[in-house]
């Protein structure tokens, strides 16, 4: 059993729920392509990279990150960026436009074809039906390969955080970053368990001080009030924490008015 803050209007609902209870959604991360030809085909390849970002997760929550081979890295990198730019609200927005568009190109071509009665407009959007798509996705992967080379190039940290009164807790959004200005990325975070936090920055000066154990509940603190600002739907923790202090940081980042139920 955890406990489980979720987001409400005018409240914050916290209860103790069993995991299977709520920390599912069915195609949470599916992207649908409108290609009847393969429509999974990316979700198959997407699947393969996760899957090796996973076993490097298990690789660094049990022996850390010094070990990890320059393969190892690339697959954790690509697997953090995905969590940024697979997510539904992220590619759907552009699926439905770059399809729109592609189909408004291809009828533009065929345009004098059309209007001699040599092709019906009905017969080019069945023929390119989900190639818009297919073209906005491939673009996604880019960014994310992108993303996941910034990614790499940080100097990573891992983080025992058990020492403290308040284990980490995660969010429907839990990989934070940070950027200067809009491009350049400057820091990475996620926790692994409520005990263990991945951290990523520009250099290794930022991150020495969180090795000294006076300042690992600071650091604690820090990012669960990240993962609460950061949740757009609910936050999970082992419990409410010492004196319901997620309670009260739920407050702060959702609002002060919010009540509790």
């Amino acid at each position: 059993m955890v406990e489980l803050f979720r987001k409400q209007v005018d409240r914050i609902v916290t209860r103790r729920r069993s995991p299977k209870a709520f920390a599912w959604e069915r195609d949470l991360y599916r992207t649908q392509i409108p290609d009847a030809s393969d429509p999974v085909k990316f979700e198959s390849a997407m699947s393969v990279i996760e899957g090796s970002g996973l076993k490097v997760r298990d690789t660094i929550i049990s022996t850390g990150i010094n070990g990890l081979s320059n393969g190892e890295r690339w697959d954790f990198s690509m697997f953090l960026a995905l969590l940024m730019t697979r997510r539904p609200e992220y590619v759907t927005p552009k699926m439905a436009p770059a399809q729109e568009d592609w189909e408004r190109r291809v009828i533009e071509l065929f345009a004098d074809a059309i209007a001699a009665g040599n092709i019906d407009e009905a017969t080019i959007r069945g023929k390119v039906e989900g190639h818009g798509s297919e073209i906005t996705l491939r673009a996604m992967m880019q960014v994310a390969e992108s993303w996941a080379g910034e990614i790499n190039k940080l100097d990573w940290r891992i983080f025992d955080v058990s020492s403290g009164n308040l284990p980490l807790v995660v969010s429907d959004h839990p990989f934070i970053m940070g950027r200067k200005g809009s491009e350049k990325l400057t820091k990475i975070e996620i926790p692994l368990t409520p005990y263990f936090l991945f951290v990523g920055g520009e250099g290794p000066s930022w991150t020495e001080i969180a090795y000294r154990e006076e300042f690992r509940q600071p650091l604690a603190i820090q990012s669960l009030s990240e993962q609460f600002g950061n949740a757009e739907n609910f936050v999970v923790a082992l419990d409410r924490g010492k004196n319901d202090a997620y309670v009260a940081v739920a407050k702060g980042a959702w609002g002060r008015r919010r009540k509790e139920k």
